[in-house]
Order: C-alpha cells, then structure tokens, then sequence
C-alpha cells in the first residue's frame, strides 16, 4: 500500500451519500405532492362518477365551516366548496352562506349560528336536515326536501318557506306555496301564510291539523323575512290565493310553466284528486313534437309517438299526500318543461277489509267462558287463566275491568286472561272480572263478568304434632267481610 493514500478519502464514497440523499428528498418530495393529488382527485372523482353535492357559498366575511362524518373539527372555508352526503354538516358561526344545488333552481340561504346537513338525492329529491338554527327555501320546482328533528317536510313547485330548529321544537313557516308535514302520527298541509310547530312529545299526534296557526309575529320581525322581503312575497301569495279562488290554502299554480307554453298535460290522475289504490297509472298527452322522452319520478314514461300520449304503469303512492312530479326532454336531452301533479291518497280504502256485518243482537250463547266452568269459582292457586271463545269476525276488541287485552288478534275467536297475584291483579277472597266485548264500530256488543275466589291455602297438619293454640284475645276480634276486588289485569 502507498502511504500517501494512508488517510485520503476517495471521492468516490463522498458522491455515493449525497447522491442517496438526493433520491431520498425526490421521493419524499413527490410523496407529499400524490398526498395532495390523491386529495384533490378524490373529489374529483366523486363528481366525475355523479356523486351528489352541493356548493356551499360563504358571504363575505361569513364564517363557515365544513364538517367531515368522523370529525368534531371543521375546515373553514372561503369560497365555493362542495360538501357531499358523507359529510356530517355545514355550520354558520358568523354571517350566512347560500347552498347551490346542481342541476336545480332551488336556493337555500343558511344563517348565522345554523347548522344544516346534505343527505343527498332521495327518490330523485335534493334532501336536507337542519340540525340547528334557521334556513330559507326557495322551490320553484319543489325539488327539494327537508327533515327536522320532530318531522319531515316536502314541498309544492313554487314554494317559499323558513325552517327553525332549536332544543325543543321544530318550526316551519311558508311564506309561499304549500308544503306537507309529516310524522309517525300523521301528516298535515302547511299553506302560505300558516306555520307548525311541534315539540317531540307530539309526533306521535294524528291530528296535526290541530297545530297549524298563521304566522306569528316573532318570524315576521325576524331578520331573515326583512332580508327576504317576506312581507311582498307573503302579500303577493295571498293575493295570488285569492284570484285563483283557493283562498290560500292552493299550491300556487301560476309558478308552472303557462298553459300556452305547456308541452305536456297529464290527464289522470287530475291535480289534487284523491284516489282509492296505491298503485296508479298515469296518463298524460304530448303537446309537443319536441318531446322525445318524459321521467315521472325516477321512472321513464312509455311515450306513443303516433298518438300523442304517454303512460306509466304501476306507479306506487307512498304518503296521504303525494307529489308526482315528471320532467320533459327534447331530442338533445335538455329539460323543456317540469311539473307536478298533487295526488292524495285514502288510506281508508286501502286497509284491511272489515268483516261483513253482523246480524244483532247478540246473546250470551256468542260468548262463552271456555274456563274457568264455574261462577263464582273457587281456587287456591295463586294464578288463573281465563279463556273464552266467539264467531268469529265478531269482536274488535276486548277489555278486562280497564285492561285491553294486547294479544288479542282482531275479529278472532278466543281470547285469555291472565290474573293472578304476581300480576296485582288477583288477592286473596273475591276478585270480580267485568269482560267487555267491542264491536267493529268500536260499540260495545256484550258485556258479562266472572267471581275468582281466591282461598287461602289450608295449614298442613303432621301426625303427632299439635297445631299451637290460638290465643284466647284473637277470638274476640270480629273478621271483616272479605271486599270484593277489581283490577286493573294482564294477559299473556
């Protein structure tokens, strides 16, 4: 070895760390530009494969956020950014933000301290949730749905309305057009000028009717209505109301298309006609040669060029009150007119058919007491079951004292009653059982009642062992007579 390259480093092993550095910064480099790109093209993705969306509008110098699914934190925003229905909400902390809705002219205007939800499209409707806070919708097509926490809401083409969600109630408010309300209970038709509100403890009410008021003065001198101009808008609905001989209480039928520039008219079912199935046929006439495919609802219509119309068979109503609406297209796939038919439906008609009528009066012979076989009857036990049996299509229902039976199968045949002293319904000495029997009409038909004695089980005597004495004091105490008892009962 020579000793002048005893301690000189090659210039070979100085190039090969550096240039290994140098790859390792390339690759990080590029990593951190796919994180990005990957981002990026994700939501990309999503709208080029129809993912629905929305673009959230902040006003200016409105604070506005947008929360993902899985995040209590959200990305505040400045300009147009969409959110999509995996994301858990928009919240307003300052200002306001309007929502766009693609391919609709329905306009949303959320306000300071509100938070909304985008559920996506919903049986070809654009839906909604507010979860807390005030919103403004505007609906010309009525393409447009919103849940709050006590009910669910649809509305009218041409309908103008403000929604308020806080702690305790639900609120909505129309400013213009109709809109339906509607819960576990039922549902109730919400007209301009009219407004609902409803707690959690009455959504299981039927009669929601009864909860319609006109508008209040706290919603009138609230910001959002004087922003709006809901004053014009309120009195140019009632007037419209008025002409048209609605009084009110109409859908707004001169936001549709004019009569002169319709293309299309459907001929059944007629706009507001109640019908008795819920499975239709709708019929309708081509006005126009531009037409060249008709969508009601989701569905494609069947269109017979030669004469002139349309049909769509087997067409299923799902509410009371349906919206049907059906979009026009020309050659070129451009939308040439919208519309909506209102079809309500009588849920009486479609319920299980009642029996025939029954020739009255009915006798103690239709309805018998298959056990016990004895009135009063006697027993030790501490439960009994009693049975009894009819004609059937007969009784609608039963009550025990002020029981109604729950496992008892309408217009059946026999029915059981379970007393017994677990149940609180059955003590010692004379338990009476008044059994009432309802008819179809919710009368009563028959009416009978059966006496349990319930004795007290007899002490066991052994040979050879004496029962201890009574004492003599014991003998002097008069006994009550045993009261005759009623319960309230169960059945199982």
């Amino acid at each position: 070895m020579r000793r002048g390259w005893t301690n000189r480093t090659s210039p070979l092993s100085l190039a090969v760390p550096i240039i290994v550095a140098v790859i390792i910064f390339v690759i990080i480099v590029k990593a951190v530009m796919n994180i990005g790109a990957n981002s990026t093209t994700t939501d990309a993705n999503k709208a080029t494969v129809g993912t629905d969306a929305v673009n959230v509008l902040p006003a200016k110098d409105a604070k506005v956020s947008i929360y993902m699914s899985s995040s209590d934190f959200g990305k505040e925003i400045t300009g147009p950014t969409k959110m999509f229905p995996t994301d858990k909400m928009v919240r307003i902390t300052s200002g306001e933000s309007e929502v766009e809705i693609e391919w609709s002219t329905a306009k949303i205007s959320i306000e300071t301290l509100s938070e909304l939800s985008y559920k996506g499209k919903i049986s070809n409707v654009q839906t909604f949730e507010l979860l807390n806070g005030y919103v403004w919708m505007d609906m010309p097509n009525g393409d447009a749905a919103l849940g709050l926490k006590f009910f669910q809401t649809k509305f009218a083409p041409g309908t103008i309305v403000i929604a308020s969600q806080n702690t305790r109630a639900s609120n909505l408010y129309v400013i213009k057009g109709e809109a339906e309300v509607k819960t576990e209970g039922g549902t109730a038709r919400v007209a301009s000028g009219q407004m609902i509100s409803l707690l959690q403890s009455e959504t299981k009410n039927s009669n929601l009717g009864d909860k319609l008021a006109p508008l209040d003065d706290f919603v009138k001198q609230s910001s959002i209505f004087k922003r709006k101009d809901g004053a014009t808008l309120l009195a140019a609905s009632d007037s419209t109301a008025v002409t048209s001989g609605t009084s009110g209480t109409g859908i707004d039928n001169a936001l549709n298309t004019s009569i002169s520039n319709k293309v299309i008219s459907v001929t059944y079912p007629e706009d507001q006609m109640t019908v008795e199935t819920e499975k239709i046929t709708i019929e309708g006439k081509i006005l126009s040669p531009n037409v060249k495919k008709l969508k009601i609802g989701k569905f494609e219509a069947k269109i017979l060029a030669d004469q002139n119309t349309f049909s769509l068979k087997d067409y299923i109503l799902t509410d009371s009150v349906n919206f049907v609406n059906y979009q026009a297209f020309d050659a070129a796939g451009g939308i040439v007119e919208t519309g909506v038919v209102t079809v309500n439906l009588n849920k009486k008609s479609v319920t299980i058919k009642k029996p025939d009528v029954i020739n009255y009066p009915v006798s103690s012979k239709d309805f018998k007491i298959v056990f016990p076989g004895d009135n009063p009857y006697k027993t030790t036990d501490s439960s009994v079951k009693i049975r009894g049996s009819f004609k059937p299509d007969l009784v609608k229902f039963i009550r025990v004292n002020n029981y109604q039976l729950q496992q008892f199968k309408q217009f059946g045949t026999s029915w059981t009653y379970n007393a017994s002293i677990d149940n609180g319904n059955m003590e010692e000495g004379v338990n009476e059982y008044l059994i009432t029997y309802y008819g179809t009409d919710d009368s009563i038909l028959y009416t009978s009642k059966i006496y349990i004695v319930k004795e007290k089980v007899a002490p066991v005597v052994i040979p050879g062992v004496e029962t201890p004495a009574k004492t003599s004091t014991s003998s002097l105490v008069p006994v009550p007579p045993t009261p005759i008892k009623t319960a309230s009962g169960s059945n199982l």
